[in-house]
Parts: C-alpha cells; structure tokens; sequence
C-alpha cells in the first residue's frame, strides 16, 4: 500500500485552480485559506467504481515562504495533512489550500490544528448554503 496521494486526488489542470479561484467558496485562518468548489467530474476514472465521488486538492505556496526548500517541506506538510485526514474534506469537491508566509515556520500540529479548523468552517458554511 503506498502512501501517496492518487493522480486522481491531485487538481492538475490550471484551468481547473482557476475555477475554484473564480467561483469556490472561501474560508481561512490566520495562517491558511481553503477554497472549495464542487468538482467538474466528480466520479474516478476507476470503471468498477464509476460513480464514486472524489476529492482533489492542490497547494498554492507564495514565493515569501523561503527557498524551494522551505516551500517543499511545507507543501510536503499540508499534503500529508490532506492524505491522513480525507474525512475531513467532503468528496466531490476540489480543494485550494494557500498557506501565508508566516505557515512555513508553524510546527506540524499547529497546521494541523488550522487545517482542521478551516475545514470545520468550510463545512458549516457548506451546510448553511444547502439549507437556506
């Protein structure tokens, strides 16, 4: 079993991060924004499973958070944070996670922490915008 997210979980397309950009629903903390907008295609390529929803994310890291270094490590973070946490990310929606400058020098569980709460923002708006 490999640890690494699927191609498929991976918003690939430029004109795809333009989209949820343009029309996705926006959260944030003090150290990250999260946009959300449901996913053109939301069913996998896989034929057995054909109308399973997915859920795609890409990072968008400003050039202030250091050198491709410290913009890797970072990026490397939120992915692992995305991959081990899915259930906190609703299927059937593409996912723009953009950290500020100051999340490159954040230790793991306080990314964690406003990851989390991001998305417990991003779902109770979600929730609000379905019922009214």
């Amino acid at each position: 079993m490999t640890e690494s997210l699927a191609r498929a979980e991976i918003v690939r397309r430029r004109r795809d991060v333009a989209r949820v950009k343009r029309v996705g629903m926006k959260v944030g903390t003090r150290y990250l924004s999260l946009r959300c907008a449901p996913s053109p295609d939301s069913p996998t390529d896989n034929p057995a499973l054909p109308d399973l929803p997915t859920r795609r994310v890409a990072f968008l890291l400003p050039r202030g958070v250091g050198n491709a270094v410290a913009r890797n490590r970072l990026k490397r973070r939120l992915r692992e944070i995305f991959r081990r946490n899915k259930e906190w990310f609703p299927a059937g929606y593409d996912y723009l996670i953009q950290p500020t400058v100051a999340a490159g020098k954040l230790p793991f569980a306080v990314l964690l922490e406003h990851t989390l709460r991001a998305t417990e923002v991003q779902r109770t708006k979600q929730q609000g915008q379905s019922n009214g």
